[in-house]
Order: structure tokens, then sequence, then C-alpha cells
């Protein structure tokens, strides 16, 4: 019974969101906004508790496959942008963002899967989402020194 609730609330939440990708859409090619406007509000939606709870029932579970073939797509890439300091890396990101998002006409589910993706890379998502935006790692106990 959870499985049938989490799919349609996945449904849901997809089609929500791909309304607001769909209006940023509008918005830009309407010259509304511009370029580095556009990535701000992408990366501002992909932050959003919709997008976050889309990833977790929707594509966390093949997470480590989802990372490996994108670094398997570009390897050059990959190493490129791990090396690149934190500092510019939010540039990088922001850019890889738009770059994805004005690809030619793709339905807006696979823009919004490519975009995740691209989030929930380990050198963007320390980026993106704030440590207490993360589950905690489980870790041994802890000894002091007084011990």
């Amino acid at each position: 019974m959870r499985e049938m609730h989490d799919n349609s609330e996945a449904v849901n939440l997809l089609k929500v969101l791909e309304r607001r990708l769909e209006s940023l859409k509008e918005l830009y090619s309407s010259d509304l906004i511009s370029e580095n406007t556009l990535a701000g509000q992408i990366l501002e939606l992909l932050v959003t508790n919709e997008a976050k709870t889309y990833w977790d029932l929707e594509m966390k579970k093949d997470m480590t496959a989802r990372r490996m073939l994108k670094m398997l797509e570009d390897p050059d890439q990959w190493e490129k942008d791990a090396a690149v300091p934190e500092e510019d890396r939010k540039n990088i990101l922001k850019q890889r963002l738009v770059d994805i998002f004005l690809e030619d006409d793709q339905p807006y589910d696979l823009v919004l899967e490519k975009l995740l993706d691209t989030v929930n890379v380990p050198h963007f998502e320390t980026l993106v989402f704030n440590r207490s935006d993360r589950q905690p790692k489980k870790k041994g106990a802890k000894l002091s020194i007084l011990d």
C-alpha cells in the first residue's frame, strides 16, 4: 500500500515540477529573465521540498548507479569538475543546469531527471544541499581523549 501511495505522490510531484520548468522556459523564451536569473531559478527549484521528495521517491535508490553513469559519460569532465576549487564550482553548476535546461525539445520529466542527477553528483551536491538536508551518516562510537 505504501508503494502505491509513494507512486501517486511521485506522479503529483512530477506534475508540479514539470509545470514550474515549463513556466521557467516560457519566461526565458519571452526574454523576461536573463540566463543568469534562469540558472538561479533552476537551482532554487531543485532545492525545494518537492524536488527533494521526488528525488527520494524516484531516483535516490539508484544514486550510486546514476553517479557512475554520469562519471562514465565523460570521465575527463568529471575529473575536471572535481578538481575545480569549491568557490568556482557554483558557476560551473549553474552553466551546466542552463545547458541541460535549454537542450532541444526534451520532455520535462527527462529534463528534471538530468537536472537532479547533476546536482546530486558529489562535487556539486555540497553546494546545493546543506548538511542538515541530508541524512546524517551513522558513525561508530566516539572516544574522548579523557577516556
